[in-house]
This record gives C-alpha cells, structure tokens and sequence, in this order.
C-alpha cells in the first residue's frame, strides 16, 4: 500500500469515528485536539504522506477501535505507533 493510500484510509477510521482531519501548517508534526467540543487530528500539510500518516495513526492509537473494522494492515499501522 502506498504511502498516500495509508493516508486516506486512515483518515476514513478518522471519519468513522467522527473525527475530523485537518492539514493546516502547524508549524510542526500536529496531533489532536477538542474543536468547538469535537475531536479533530491537526496534520501539518508541508509533511510527506507516510509523516501525515504516522501523525492520524498515532492519534488514531489513543483511541479504543477494537470494535471498528479496520483492514489489517492499516490496524498494524496504527498499532506501531504506540509508543
């Protein structure tokens, strides 16, 4: 899978949670936040596609998605970066 597709399905695990995904220059790595009391992942757009997701999957891996099915390779993904 490559780096961009990685980017868009985690930002659909994202979306399945009802959080929502922001690429804005952060002037760093980004990570989430509460937006007007809903949870959003703030990427940094300058970031190449495999920091951006590295960036939603750790935000991702604070979350509890056992009961979300997530293709195995993208839940791998996300579990990596637990740290």
């Amino acid at each position: 899978m490559d780096h961009e597709a990685l980017v868009g399905e985690l930002e659909q695990v994202a979306h399945k949670l009802g959080i929502q995904v922001r690429y804005e220059d952060c002037g760093g790595r980004g990570g989430m936040g509460l937006l007007r009391g809903r949870r959003v992942i703030f990427v940094d757009e300058g970031k190449p596609p495999l920091d951006r997701a590295a960036v939603i999957a750790s935000c991702l891996a604070q979350i509890d998605l056992e009961a979300l099915f997530i293709p195995p390779r993208v839940r791998e993904f996300i579990e990596r970066q637990i740290k």
